[in-house]
């Protein structure tokens, strides 16, 4: 059954495969479980300030940085991600999962 729909709360509930659309083409075709397990926010600061490589972060979605803070998501999320950035920057690392909506509207800011 195809369900065609901007309301992703219903498309939440009842969907296990899912597929995006960004400018006509498709961006993600895949089980809904699998794009919210991959799809991160994440909440960074690091006492020294930022590094550079914050922006080339693989499968950097948005970011907003402001010092020595930023949040930032991401596709690709891998669990060791966290500690990674923790011990090479020195930060302290947050993970937060994302509802669909907020999956959406993250792989539609670029």
């Amino acid at each position: 059954m195809l369900f065609s729909t901007h309301i992703t709360s219903d498309l939440e509930r009842v969907a296990d495969r899912v597929a995006v659309l960004k400018e006509g083409r498709i961006v993600y075709d895949d089980e809904l479980s699998s794009l919210k397990e991959t799809v991160k926010r994440l909440r960074v600061s690091v006492p020294t300030g930022l590094p550079d490589s914050l922006r080339t972060l693989p499968g950097l979605l948005h970011c907003e940085a402001n010092g020595k803070t930023a949040v930032f998501s991401l596709r690709g999320f891998q669990a060791d991600l966290p500690e990674r950035l923790a011990r090479e920057w020195l930060a302290e690392v947050s993970v937060e999962d994302l509802n669909l909506e907020e999956i959406f509207l993250e792989l539609h800011h670029g």
